[in-house]
């Protein structure tokens, strides 16, 4: 699709205050990566009737912007294979629903919340995939406190490496890490309370 800031410097990027989808009017095809960059005064990204059937990369999609608010909700990304940077220094996001993306053939997630250092709260329960190339993914991510993980996901690597987090919600335990300090319920069950500092 023409989008009015593509192929334009910063400055045009710059003036971009809100994006809203209309129904049946957008559906990219192939990729996201890069869209809404630099986007320094974007408060709010409402996807909603965003069709990202054929996306195939949301790499750096909202990197170096002010979105304050992300609604990805029921977006079909079963194609989507790398997600590499997407909210990297995204210093300002403090809401993000992702509710019912399911991220099937997801191979990239390096980076993915690097430096966010706003938001507190992370929900990635309905992500079914298994997650390898995940370094930094969420590196300086200094407010967040909770981070949910559905019974479908599968960490392979160092997901939780240099953060802040000190609760995480595991309905499938997968491994521990002793750089953190964990709260870690099991439907909603204590199971574990560590006190490693990081």
């Amino acid at each position: 699709p023409i989008i009015p800031w593509a192929n334009t410097n910063n400055e045009v990027r710059k003036r971009v205050k809100m994006v809203v989808g209309s129904k049946n009017k957008f559906k990219p095809n192939g990729s996201l990566s890069f869209y809404f960059c630099y986007m320094d005064n974007l408060n709010t990204f409402d996807g909603t009737n965003f069709d990202a059937t054929n996306v195939l990369y949301l790499s750096n999609a909202f990197s170096y912007s002010g979105i304050k608010k992300c609604i990805m909700k029921n977006w079909n990304t079963n194609k989507v294979i790398s997600v590499f940077s997407m909210f990297s220094l995204s210093n300002k996001l403090t809401e993000l629903d992702m509710t019912g993306c399911t991220f099937n053939s997801l191979t990239s997630a390096s980076f993915m919340f690097n430096n966010a250092s706003s938001i507190s709260s992370i929900d990635l329960s309905d992500w079914n995939t298994t997650l390898t190339d995940i370094i930094y993914m969420f590196d300086g991510t200094s407010s967040l406190t909770e981070l949910k993980l559905g019974n479908n996901i599968t960490i392979n690597t160092y997901i939780l490496y240099n953060t802040y987090i000190d609760k995480i919600y595991y309905f499938l335990i997968v491994f521990l890490f002793f750089s953190i300090s964990p709260i870690i319920t099991f439907g909603g069950k204590l199971l574990f309370l560590f006190n490693f500092s990081l």
